[in-house]
């Protein structure tokens, strides 16, 4: 029960380390060229590291809305919680294994839809979100994980999922009064 709890926290804490970074390069691209999907798998690979790839069954990057929409977890999309590719102007699925070796890579065009066309994160463009001109109009960013885990025992089963997501309010850009 310990390491279900252990993991439990781990995912919570990735993403939720994933959607505020994610929301603080909103639609910009670093100096090196990586988008805000490239940077949110890069904390949550560094956030989880203690989980093996393989257990981690989905990443999602999603366009969430304010807490009045309701609790991260209720705004997945309920078609990118299970879909195996990734839903246009909804969600960016990415396979923790690719993904995490594309950033380990260094390979950032791999989550910039303009480098690679048909990449996971061509659904929801990254350098296409919005962050004004005007405060109603900034996109808020969810990130959403789902990871088997493997009960050690069996005293309570064989696995369970765990599921966590985090949402976060795009930086404002340059917003006009």
């Amino acid at each position: 029960m310990a390491y279900w709890y252990r993991d439990n926290l781990t995912v919570s804490d990735g993403a939720a380390d994933g959607a505020k970074w994610g929301a603080i390069q909103g639609n910009k691209l670093t100096p090196a060229g990586e988008t805000a999907d490239y940077t949110v798998i890069s904390v949550m690979r560094q956030a989880m590291a203690n989980l093996t790839p393989d257990s981690i069954d989905r990443i999602v990057i999603y366009k969430a809305g304010p807490s009045a929409f309701g609790t991260p977890l209720a705004q997945v999309p309920a078609q990118c919680k299970t879909s195996g590719t990734s839903i246009t102007g909804s969600c960016n699925i990415y396979t923790p294994t690719v993904a995490f070796l594309q950033v380990q890579n260094g390979n950032a065009g791999y989550f910039n839809c303009a480098t690679t066309p048909g990449s996971p994160a061509c659904a929801w463009n990254p350098i296409t979100r919005h962050d004004g001109p005007n405060a109603t109009d900034i996109d808020y960013l969810g990130v959403y994980v789902k990871l088997k885990h493997k009960n050690l025992t069996g005293i309570f089963g064989a696995s369970r999922n765990i599921e966590a997501a985090s949402i976060s309010r795009l930086e404002p850009g340059n917003l006009v009064p």
